[in-house]
């Protein structure tokens, strides 16, 4: 799973509290397979890899 700390500054206008604002070190999580962004609780350890629930669906499919 890769998980990058990704800074999501939303200019609100307000005195910046700097790294202790709640949107400046968001930890955010990507799909090993698609890059896609997605919840923590809503990866799936398969393969070795951690996925988002479309990449495994794709990934099970039975090819017949």
């Amino acid at each position: 799973m890769a998980v990058k700390t990704e800074n999501r500054c939303v200019d609100c206008g307000t005195f910046c509290k700097g790294n202790a604002c709640v949107n400046r070190n968001v930890k955010v999580c990507y799909c090993d397979r698609c890059n896609e962004e997605i919840p923590f609780d809503e990866t799936y350890y398969y393969e070795g890899m951690d996925v988002c629930e479309d990449c495994l669906k794709d990934m099970c499919k039975r090819e017949w």
